[in-house]
């Protein structure tokens, strides 16, 4: 997914991540661009919270799967704040579990596994359908990391991109009871190399 099939081809021909400079920025890299987008989440929540006391709340968890030419299946949690009745905003962090997959790059067997993780920022507009229905558009930011690690011939190397990009996408929330949601939800993340898929269903307990 995403120049995965391409990494793993310059893997191959002998273009590998041996170089541990360049390993040691990726990783701060990584970690900068985590940090901002906590800071990010953190600083919205809280101004929201200061102007628009009394909104509804919510905690979830939802089961995912992501993708574009990889299907990747994940857990996730997330906070839900209404800042009016109808607009919503919501922070989410998402872990996709490892899938391990072989193929044969120019004859050669290769075995890969990658995994994901995506952290994302997205505001929602609610529309009333009925009283226990709901469904709204989407709009956000948000950053997903992509990890691969490839064995050929009894070596292996690995290697990890971060990529951020723009969130659309529509959802639907059913209330099963006045505290406890079913949700689903469809939306692309479009990053500078393409875009990639997520669906999801999950709970979120209103409070």
């Amino acid at each position: 997914m995403l120049q995965l099939r391409n990494s793993i081809k310059i893997m191959e021909a002998g273009n590998h991540f041996k170089n541990r400079a360049y390993s040691k920025n990726l990783k701060s890299s990584r970690t900068f661009f985590l940090k901002k987008l906590a800071i990010m989440i953190i600083a919205v929540t809280t101004t929201f919270t200061v102007h628009a006391q009394g909104g509804d709340k919510a905690l979830g968890g939802s089961f995912l799967i992501a993708g574009d030419e990889t299907i990747l299946v994940g857990i996730g949690a997330k906070f839900q704040y209404n800042i009016t009745e109808p607009i919503r905003l919501e922070g989410s962090f998402s872990y996709f579990f490892p899938k391990k997959e072989s193929q044969k790059i120019w004859g050669v067997p290769v075995k890969t596994t990658l995994n994901m993780w995506n952290i994302s920022v997205n505001g929602h507009y609610l529309f009333s359908l009925s009283d226990k229905i709901k469904i709204y558009p989407l709009a956000g930011l948000g950053v997903v990391g992509l990890n691969a690690k490839a064995s050929a011939l009894g070596q292996s190397e690995s290697g990890s991109k971060n990529h951020f990009g723009v969130n659309l996408g529509v959802g639907s929330d059913f209330n099963i009871t006045d505290n406890i949601a079913l949700n689903l939800e469809w939306r692309y993340m479009l990053v500078k190399d393409g875009k990639i898929l997520f669906a999801l269903a999950g709970l979120a307990y209103k409070f």
